[in-house]
């Protein structure tokens, strides 16, 4: 093995070094020759240990510095090996051929804290093992460095079939190609990945390198094994930049069932327009179909699409036709529109007239073949090319139709359309008018408004308030009589231009406002909403809104809509120009039985309304509706506590007072302990009395005051400012049976006094207080002396 190596090694001696550097071209590229061979015949030298090993001739000495490079290198042999006295002799070999070191692919900062990403962009394509360049300028320490990280590359490249002949093609190294071929024969290395010749082949017809395909002919010769490779011809054609070289060598070489191109291929060589390759592939046999001249023409590959349509078959379809003409490619389209159809010929007079191609039209009409079309003034007349229109207006005998001013129209073209206006006689429709408001032409719709009779439909102002043009809006509603539709309002809110929108709310009567804030407030447009909202009318019901915004979750617009309306009614209710209509969503809900609706007004109404309401859905059988709203009225009594912000004290006085009436513990109030808490306090009181106390009360109409609802009424009186006359009537509450009205107990007086509140009296403090009344010797006390009293102070 060692004496194979040492043959390699003699091989590429100095002699051949220097032949190589001699050469211009391959000195650019021998600093990747001697960084890849160097890599690879160091790590096959430690692969070969082994093999040496248990070999029985002895093994012989490393082959020596000396015997790799030649005079002119022992100075920086000598500077190398004292830098680095590490590097083995084939490395240093690698580094002292390629003159100073550089480093090129790899930044220095990559190749010391990147090894992974270095060995990824190492085996990313066919030479980037090559790629570590090596330039003057750095110094020889640099160059050992890289050495060895392109020999860490070689180990990792197991995976990497054919990489070093490849790499020998990628440089244009011929002898080194010849060094692996010959070193792949040796049966240690018969299946060793690094040295398959795969892929050789198509990267030196991808690089043009005719050369390196002679060479790797020479090599097959002596490999009866070794076969082309497919495509070859294919790969010449298309990836090799069509090169005839490489192609004419190819197609001298190659079996004749090898030398086919696919028509994907032809259609490169086409696209490419060269006309060389056109005929050399024309000469020898290949056929150029349609797709080829169209690709030809679509390039504007006018010299090769000449060739092809007087020495081939190969015609241009209609649509290549009328591409060119849309392209205005006027040399393509001399070439190709003389042998197509009438109506191809029409239609690239149109392409070219709704484009302004204006050299392309001339030709088209002005030529022998005499084309002419009844659209093509129109198709130019939308796209306001007036130069083109006056052109056709002169040379043209096919006319134009209504559809070249109304097109015009739409798109602006004031200009054509005052030359059509002027000079033609087919006049428009109310479509330009229409369209021109559209798309906010005010100087369009200012002169056919003022110049032609056509005159325009209700289209106009609705499209223009749908996308905005509030100038056109003004105008037409000014100048024109054809008004509108509803559309226009419920346009102009669904893409939010309130500013039009107000002005046909202020304006005009055609739009209706509760379709147009419904879908307002299914959209969540808040603002769309409040306007709409200030300009409805009386017969405009806001209820279909609040409605599309609770089904669409808009609880925002819920919130405002209910605050509104409550607004609306109080405003009605002093004004008395109109029933109460505070509840009127709610009831509506509940009426209709719709419970998602009624659970998104139920935060927004009062516990009165709630209960209300729950009457009417509890009549109706809406049972769904009555658990909703029982639930709202809950919550609504809860939240009144809250409101009031009851301190813990108040609370336990509440609880206290509500304990002792509700006397079995059952969490409510019931009509029996009702009464007998009147009887208690010594009021007589009949039992629809009762009933009316109850249903004052109970706001879930279950027959029973709970705490909850016991909490809502108490906080209201909690800090209440009394009249006398109120103070009176709570007196008056206890007089039981005192001798005469104004009077009040004694005994029940202290009795009030040491048992209820959170401020109530020892019976010592209450006893004091009653002395100081004065009681009479019944023990009557005189309350409204004292009230009138305690009130005046």
């Amino acid at each position: 093995m060692l004496l194979f190596i040492g043959y390699l090694v003699l091989d590429t001696s100095a002699a051949a070094i220097r032949s190589v550097a001699s050469s211009e071209i391959v000195r650019t590229a021998s600093w990747r020759v001697g960084l890849a061979l160097g890599g690879a015949l160091s790590l096959l030298y430690q692969r070969a240990s082994p093999v040496r090993a248990s070999a029985s001739v002895s093994p012989s000495p490393s082959p020596s510095l000396d015997s790799f490079t030649d005079g002119s290198k022992e100075s920086e042999e000598a500077q190398l090996r004292h830098e680095c006295p590490h590097v083995s002799p084939l490395q240093l070999w690698a580094v002292v051929r390629t003159s100073r070191a550089a480093f090129g692919y790899w930044r220095l900062g990559a190749l010391q804290s990147k090894p992974n990403v270095r060995r990824q962009a190492a085996l990313r394509d066919d030479d980037a093992l090559a790629s570590a360049a090596f330039q003057s300028g750095y110094p020889h320490t640099v160059a050992a460095m890289a050495r060895a990280a392109t020999h860490e590359q070689l180990q990792h490249a197991e995976g990497r079939t054919g990489a070093l002949p490849r790499l020998a093609v990628a440089v244009g190294d011929g002898r080194m190609l010849k060094l692996l071929f010959e070193l792949k024969a040796q049966p240690q290395y018969a299946n060793d990945p690094l040295l398959a010749f795969q892929g050789v082949m198509a990267l030196a017809v991808r690089r043009k390198c005719v050369d390196m395909l002679a060479c790797l002919a020479e090599l097959k010769e002596r490999d009866p094994t070794w076969q082309w490779e497919p495509h070859l011809m294919d790969t010449a054609a298309g990836y090799g930049g069509g090169d005839l070289r490489v192609l004419a060598w190819l197609y001298e070489r190659l079996p004749r069932e090898a030398c086919t191109l696919r028509e994907e291929f032809l259609v490169a060589v086409a696209r490419r327009g060269s006309v060389e390759e056109v005929r050399w592939l024309h000469e020898r046999g290949y056929v150029f179909t349609t797709l080829t001249a169209d690709c030809a023409a679509s390039s504007q590959a006018t010299a090769a699409l000449a060739y092809l349509y007087q020495h081939t078959e190969a015609r241009c379809s209609a649509r290549a036709v009328w591409q060119a003409a849309t392209n205005g490619s006027l040399a393509v389209v001399k070439i190709i529109v003389p042998e197509q159809s009438e109506a191809t010929r029409e239609r690239a007079l149109d392409c070219a007239a709704r484009y302004g191609h204006i050299g392309v039209v001339c030709f088209l009409v002005e030529s022998r073949l005499g084309v002419t079309s009844p659209r093509a003034i129109d198709q130019a007349a939308q796209a306001g090319h007036l130069r083109v229109v006056a052109y056709l207006h002169e040379h043209l005998s096919g006319g134009c139709s209504t559809q070249a001013m109304d097109g015009a129209a739409l798109c602006g073209q004031l200009g054509v359309v005052q030359f059509l206006h002027e000079n033609r006689r087919e006049g428009c429709t109310t479509s330009a008018m229409d369209n021109a408001a559209a798309y906010g032409h005010l100087d369009v719709v200012r002169f056919l408004h003022e110049h032609r009779r056509e005159g325009c439909s209700t289209k106009a102002m609705d499209s223009a308030a749908e996308f905005g043009h509030l100038d056109v809006v003004r105008f037409l509603h000014e100048r024109r009589s054809e008004g509108c539709t509803s559309r226009a309002l419920e346009a102009a809110v669904a893409n939010l231009h309130l500013d039009v929108a107000a002005f046909l709310c202020e304006h005009r009567r055609e739009g209706d406002v509760s379709a147009a804030m419904t879908g307002a407030a299914a959209s969540g447009h808040l603002e769309a909403v409040e306007l709409l909202y200030c300009f409805r009318r009386s017969s405009d019901s806001a209820y279909p809104a609040l409605k599309a915004a609770a089904q669409n979750a808009k609880a925002h617009i819920v919130r405002r809509l209910c605050e509104r309306e409550r607004q609306y009614a109080e405003q009605r209710q002093r004004e008395q120009t109109g029933p109460d209509q505070a509840r009127s969503f709610l009831l509506l809900a509940v009426e209709e039985g719709v419970s998602w609706v009624v659970q998104a007004v139920v935060p927004h109404a009062t516990p009165a309304e709630l209960t209300a309401a729950r009457a009417i859905a509890l009549s109706d059988g809406h049972a769904r509706v009555v658990r909703v709203l029982d639930r709202g009225i809950r919550e609504a009594m809860q939240a009144a506590v809250m409101t009031h912000n009851l301190s813990d004290e108040e609370l336990t006085e509440f609880r206290e007072i509500f304990n002792l009436v509700d006397r079995d513990r059952g969490g409510s109030i019931t009509k029996v302990e009702l009464g007998e808490l009147m009887d208690t306090l010594g009021i007589d009181t009949s039992p629809e009395e009762i009933d009316l106390m109850i249903h004052e009360i109970d706001q879930d109409s279950n027959g029973e005051i709970d705490f909850d609802e016991f909490v809502a009424v108490m906080s209201r009186k909690v800090n209440a400012t009394y009249t006398s006359e109120q103070v009176k009537s709570a007196f008056r509450a206890f007089e039981g049976n005192a001798s005469a009205p104004g009077f009040i107990k004694a005994d029940k007086l202290l009795v009030a006094l040491t048992t209820y509140g959170a401020d109530k009296l020892s019976p010592e403090q209450a006893q004091e207080l009653i002395s100081q009344l004065e009681p009479d010797q019944h023990g009557n006390i005189n309350y409204v002396e004292y009230v009138n009293m305690m009130m005046s102070e």
